[in-house]
């Protein structure tokens, strides 16, 4: 087991898709001049799939299946992806469910529409990116038979899981996720920029395509550019110094809101101590763990262009009976 879910996991989950069952019939418009009723529609999105804040429970108290002290993972690639996950969940899919574009819903934790999922296919045992393949298909087949659907997201921590402790570990589990996302690029690419599909082609996948599945290759290839820039002569060092600083600093800043309204909004943590040891690391991310993102994702892409044989592997799991790092 590598993952603790809290005990009204179900109940809060289930709110959402209860929610829009009460929005079903809207009253619409003026008594009508004919029958003298206000007439009324049904207006509702069938919620197909809900997800919710998913944190690393790596160094956490545990007893008894359930969490009882969060703390912040001592070892270097959990604390990476707790810092990770806290900016992703703030700041990314709690936006992208305000505007019903959640590009996907988390396989540690989702909620999907049982008649819908077996509709789309289900799951596909040849996928490396099976989350997101199936709640593309989904979304896919909603879009198709021109039925309203919409994905939430809870602004609440309900699954906690244990992230790969090692550089081994991690870099299979990045390696599996580029190549899965370059799979899924490639089996959807109908949907890209594709009007008919509305926000999916037109804003989750352009969104996932662009920033997501491009980025490492523009960061490489900018990387390499700078590079050829600065050996012939054709920088101004002082401007490109500045532009890393700026980039550097950015980065830093968009963290440190996320974790810090994280603290104030849920108080994760017991004191500000933990916030502020976990915060160090948004310092050390553009300069160790973005670099190696970029490099296993590279490489899931690689993978993926060649055909080479790629598995999970022993992920090494060292589950909540006993203490992790």
């Amino acid at each position: 087991m590598d993952c603790i879910l809290e005990k009204d996991t179900l109940i809060k989950m289930i709110q959402p898709i209860l929610a829009e069952e009460h929005r079903k019939i809207t009253e619409l418009g003026a008594p009508c001049p004919q029958c003298g009723y206000v007439h009324v529609v049904e207006d509702t999105k069938r919620v197909i799939a809900t997800g919710a804040t998913l944190r690393i429970a790596n160094s956490s108290d545990i007893e008894q299946g359930e969490l009882v002290r969060m703390r912040p993972p001592k070892s270097l690639f959990p604390r990476f992806q707790e810092m990770e996950y806290i900016r992703a969940y703030v700041l990314g899919k709690m936006g992208w469910s305000k505007i019903n574009c959640v590009p996907n819903v988390s396989g540690g934790l989702g909620l999907f529409d049982k008649e819908i999922a077996i509709k789309a296919g289900g799951y596909d045992a040849l996928s490396f990116g099976e989350d997101m393949d199936l709640i593309t298909r989904m979304c896919a087949y909603m879009k198709d038979n021109k039925q309203k659907y919409a994905i939430r997201y809870i602004p609440s921590t309900l699954c906690w899981t244990e992230g790969p402790s090692t550089l081994k570990i991690f870099g299979r589990q990045r390696t599996r996720w580029g190549r899965g996302l370059i799979q899924i690029m490639t089996l959807h690419h109908k949907i890209l920029f594709n009007p008919s599909y509305g926000k999916l082609g037109l804003v989750v996948f352009a969104y996932n395509f662009l920033f997501e599945f491009l980025a490492p290759i523009v960061e490489l290839l900018g990387v390499l550019y700078y590079i050829y820039i600065i050996i012939t002569g054709q920088i101004n060092v002082v401007d490109a110094i500045l532009l890393l600083l700026f980039l550097y600093l950015y980065s830093i800043m968009i963290t440190l809101i996320a974790i810090f309204w994280d603290q104030l909004v849920n108080k994760s943590y017991k004191t500000w101590i933990e916030v502020a040891g976990l915060s160090l690391m948004a310092f050390l991310e553009p300069i160790i763990y973005h670099p190696l993102i970029v490099f296993f994702a590279l490489k899931g892409y690689f993978f993926f262009i060649t055909g080479r044989k790629h598995t999970w592997g022993n992920m090494q799991r060292r589950g909540f009976g006993q203490p992790t790092p």
